[in-house]
């Protein structure tokens, strides 16, 4: 028969061993987000140099502001971040193409328009055109001078 020291001592074990599994999981979370979030956290190529030599297939990220959209196609320009809430306008145009698969986050389809400010991430073509997967609408969280 187990004696109620032995039985106590088990349950101190079980109780020490579920701390550590406990603490691997907390510290793998954190490994986990910390890595995702500096996977998410490349700049966007907010510069002329960096948009223009964008190369082919490759995936970019830029803040642009809307001068026109039609059929599919946004042009504007692309913006230098100053800081987290403050752009700048650049003289670099910026063409981007929408399709059936472009997420719009932040807003709808109705706000992608011209005097917009938009986040796009998408794959540079030859011509230095973005495919557009994604497009977060930033107009009303920034300002451009």
């Amino acid at each position: 028969m187990v004696s109620a020291k032995e039985n106590a001592r088990a349950r101190a074990g079980i109780g020490v061993i579920l701390v550590f599994i406990g603490l691997f999981a907390a510290g793998f979370m954190t490994w986990n987000s910390a890595r995702r979030a500096a996977g998410m956290a490349a700049a966007a190529s907010s510069d002329e140099k960096q948009w223009a030599q964008a190369e082919q297939g490759r995936k970019t990220k830029v803040v642009i502001e809307i001068s026109e959209t039609a059929n599919g196609t946004i042009k504007g320009h692309v913006l230098r971040e100053k800081s987290e809430t403050v752009y700048t306008r650049t003289n670099t145009e910026a063409v981007v193409h929408l399709s059936t698969e472009t997420k719009i986050v932040m807003g709808k389809p109705d706000d992608v328009q011209a005097g917009a400010v938009v986040h796009v991430t998408g794959n540079s073509e030859n011509d230095h055109s973005v495919i557009a997967q994604q497009i977060v609408i930033l107009t009303g969280y920034v300002k451009v001078q």
